[in-house]
């Protein structure tokens, strides 16, 4: 072997970077303004946006703009309360297998008055090694 492949073997990454980055091989990093022109449209933010552009994207009424007519609320998601199912009732039969142990499970556990459940975790699961939660 050449000296200089048993040198390059001899060293770690980092003193391989920093003699590479020193010996002026390395390529240069454009710097702002010496970049490519690139075309990407620019980017819409809230002052450049238009009051006709604001109505169309929402979908809202000029009188509910105005606080005339009430703006329709969004259906409420399914809230967590402790002791009662996790999911919507008529949702549990549709859910996976494992979703549905877990949700059985705390059923069972809160019907107890239980309010927390110990959780087995692997090391696989995190790298942090075997663990309960």
């Amino acid at each position: 072997m050449s000296a200089p492949v048993k040198e390059a073997i001899k060293l770690w990454d980092y003193e391989r970077t920093l003699k590479k980055a020193s010996s002026g091989k390395s390529k240069p990093v454009p710097q702002l303004g010496e970049q490519p022109n690139q075309e990407i449209e620019p980017l819409v933010t809230g002052e450049d946006m238009t009051i006709e552009e604001f109505i169309i994207d929402t979908g809202l009424t000029t009188d509910q703009l105005l606080g005339v007519e009430p703006i329709e609320k969004a259906e409420l998601k399914y809230m967590y309360e402790l002791g009662k199912p996790l999911v919507k009732p008529e949702l549990v039969q549709s859910l996976p297998t494992q979703m549905y142990k877990f949700h059985q499970l705390y059923v069972e556990m809160s019907a107890t008055g239980r309010e927390m459940i110990g959780a087995r975790i692997r090391d696989p699961d995190f790298l942090q090694g075997d663990d309960i939660l």
